[in-house]
């Protein structure tokens, strides 16, 4: 499973540019907090 796990997230930073990165954590940083 924890395989798995980072074939996901290392797949998912490959479609992420920096700069979609960029305009993402600003998000999620919101939906957190919002908790």
């Amino acid at each position: 499973m924890k395989n798995n796990l980072n074939n996901l997230v290392r797949w998912f930073c490959s479609k992420l540019s920096l700069n979609d990165l960029a305009s993402v954590v600003p998000i999620l940083l919101e939906v957190l907090s919002a908790t």
